[in-house]
């Protein structure tokens, strides 16, 4: 059995409110947009809902400007400015580092807020210079859509979704009056169903466990909450004077589900590292990855990484079993998999050097003058030094077995 821990722990945001239970008071961190005095942009506090004056500081996590931030698949996501770009973190409060993801392909050189993930896995944000809703693939950066505001001087602070609705604290002006309801991503516009305080917010972020919305009042740096069938709002209290908190998103504990594991049996060449990463659909971060295996030198890494397996041509035609099980406070999954020993010369992956693969060497010849340039010939470059020439053809003569034989220990290099 081989276990690591992971230490990557993204419960990040501007607030990360934890509602548990409705009987108790939802815990919330907080970091500092803009930073005080007595406390950095960056800065990160946690309280309790039932007194949210009375923070406790955890760190500083290295990010000012950060506006946007929310929770998908037990990660959570942060979207910051700086130097004319936005960037998509996701925040390590272990270590209190933020993990840059991507950077976003336009550099319009605006601040962003809101941030919410879609059921696609699509973040969106608001972005009150442009006067646009904006759609990106956190992962890559790449902007996928942009809705204009139909009223083109309405201030849109904060968004999340309700299921496929998205949900909206916008102004007729930037000095208000506010109002919550929803935003059509369609035609941009904005259909009021309660008044917000005057001023703003700034954070809003939908609990599907209460069906109840948080959100955050800039100006008196207030924590609210919405309920939707009531129509009403009330303060839940002020956090800290003075401190500059914007986006919020709600925590739903998740136990892991590991993503399907393809193909199996998977592809081992002999002489070659096998390594593979293992990935959750679904799970609240921290996560614990244990391996059990017999393979000798395996190992599995915080993030789900398998490696240290390089297997010998003494391996080939042999298929070993692969269990991992991953865990969190919530739950437990596991997945068995195996992976089949092949030889490099055995192209076609049919458990014998033979006529077949001899054609495929031939196809792909280039002599020791020419590079090899096709990438479905790449394989058959035996000796990696960029040619398929006669060398190549020495080392697979030597390990041709024929049809239906396995070819000799020493072809696995």
């Amino acid at each position: 059995m081989r276990r690591h821990s992971s230490r990557f722990c993204t419960l990040a945001a501007f607030f990360i409110v934890t509602t548990t239970s409705t009987l108790q008071a939802a815990q919330i961190l907080g970091i500092e947009r803009l930073g005080t005095a007595e406390r950095p942009a960056g800065t990160v506090l946690v309280f309790d809902s039932s007194d949210p004056g009375n923070a406790q500081v955890l760190g500083d996590i290295g990010l000012g400007s950060v506006g946007a931030v929310d929770y998908h698949r037990g990660v959570l996501w942060a979207a910051d400015y700086s130097g004319n770009t936005l960037r998509f973190h996701m925040l390590d409060l272990v270590n209190m580092q933020a993990r840059l993801i991507s950077t976003a392909d336009a550099q319009d050189g605006t601040y962003v807020y809101g941030g919410s993930f879609d059921s696609q896995g699509r973040f969106w944000v608001s972005n009150n210079t442009l006067h646009l809703v904006l759609c990106y693939d956190p992962t890559t950066g790449q902007q996928l859509a942009a809705v204009p505001f139909a009223q083109a001087s309405r201030t849109i602070p904060a968004i999340t979704f309700v299921g496929e609705t998205l949900y909206a604290l916008t102004a007729a002006s930037p000095n208000g009056p506010f109002s919550l309801g929803t935003f059509d991503l369609d035609t941009g516009a904005f259909t009021a169903l309660m008044s917000a305080p005057a001023g703003g917010s700034q954070g809003l972020d939908y609990d599907p466990a209460s069906g109840k919305l948080f959100f955050t009042f800039a100006v008196d740096t207030s924590l609210y909450e919405a309920d939707l069938e009531a129509g009403t709002y009330h303060t839940l209290g002020q956090i800290i004077p003075g401190s500059t908190f914007d986006a919020i998103a709600v925590i739903e504990e998740l136990p892991p589900i590991i993503a399907d594991i393809e193909p199996d049996p998977a592809l081992a060449i002999a002489g070659a590292s096998y390594v593979r990463r293992l990935t959750t659909s679904q799970g609240t971060i921290p996560l614990d990855w244990v391996l059990f295996t017999d393979v000798p030198g395996a190992v599995i890494d915080a993030d789900g990484n398998l490696s240290g397996w390089t297997p010998t041509g003494a391996d080939i035609n042999m298929t070993f079993t692969f269990e991992v099980r991953v865990s969190n406070t919530q739950g437990t999954d596991t997945k068995i998999w195996q992976a089949t020993v092949r030889s490099t010369m055995d192209f076609n992956r049919d458990g014998d050097v033979d006529q077949h693969d001899f054609g495929h060497l031939q196809v792909c010849m280039t002599g020791r003058l020419a590079a090899v340039s096709d990438p479905n010939c790449l394989d058959a470059d035996l000796n990696q030094d960029s040619h398929v020439d006669e060398f190549d053809m020495t080392a697979f003569i030597q390990c041709l077995s024929g049809p239906g034989v396995t070819p000799g220990t020493d072809c696995g290099n």
